[in-house]
């Protein structure tokens, strides 16, 4: 894969997660993907379907967020 097409993969993931889409955030996993994301309860989750239920959290408990830019690699957010 390309440095681009990865750059392209994670746009579209933050994206999504900034929409509060969680079946997009997830939708440029493999089959095999393991998301783990640090200080989560739940520890690794295996599969795009139990991701997905990560982002159904996340949106459910978390107000929108206000991008104000979204690079690969970075991320900064607005005041609420």
């Amino acid at each position: 894969m390309q440095r681009e097409d990865m750059d392209r993969l994670i746009e579209e993931h933050l994206e999504a997660e900034k929409a509060g889409d969680p079946l997009g955030s997830v939708a440029m996993y493999t089959p095999d993907v393991i998301h783990d994301v640090v200080g989560s309860p739940t520890g690794p989750l295996h599969g795009p379907e139990a991701a997905r239920g990560f982002y159904e959290m996340l949106t459910a408990t978390s107000p929108p967020r206000r991008w104000t830019s979204v690079t690969p690699g970075t991320a900064t957010t607005a005041a609420p």
